[in-house]
């Protein structure tokens, strides 16, 4: 955790200077490719379906940090949006907040459905937070490229 932490800040830091171009997009990516790593790391050592969710649980936590830092960035630059006028913009970033909480619902059911084979058993939650793992890191470069190239 203390490594996700370090990340996050990295990113912190280049995010306004890197913004312009593709380096950020490939540094994000390399960033989800180090919880990967833990991730996989963590596996190797895993002897039950506990330590198993305890490994994607942990992945968890750094993919919804780096997808809420990620979120947070995009409000947080959206009166850089290039779109003509304030109300567009205004509207842009309505639009935005909208269609994150529409995807939260969705990956939360989608991943509830896939996780499904396994209902009642040990591993319906590790399905589940596999699903919502896949489901994040594909979120969070979504909207990094599309931070990327103006919304």
């Amino acid at each position: 955790m203390k490594l996700m932490s370090s990340l996050i800040l990295v990113l912190f830091v280049a995010s306004p200077a890197l913004a312009e171009n593709n380096a950020y997009v490939e540094l994000v990516e390399q960033v989800i490719s180090i919880i990967e790593q833990a991730q996989d790391t963590c596996h190797e050592t895993a002897v039950s379906t506990i330590d198993m969710r305890g490994c994607e649980s942990q992945a968890y936590d750094s993919l919804d940090s780096l997808l809420n830092r990620e979120y947070q960035t995009i409000l947080a630059n959206s009166s850089n949006f290039d779109h003509g006028d304030l109300q567009t913009n205004e509207q842009l970033v309505e639009d935005f907040r909208a269609s994150q909480r529409a995807w939260l619902a969705f990956r939360q059911a989608n991943c509830k459905w896939q996780s499904n084979d396994a209902y009642g058993g040990t591993m319906q939650p590790l399905l589940a937070t596999g699903c919502s793992n896949r489901m994040t890191k594909e979120r969070i470069i979504e909207m990094v490229k599309a931070y990327n190239s103006g919304l």
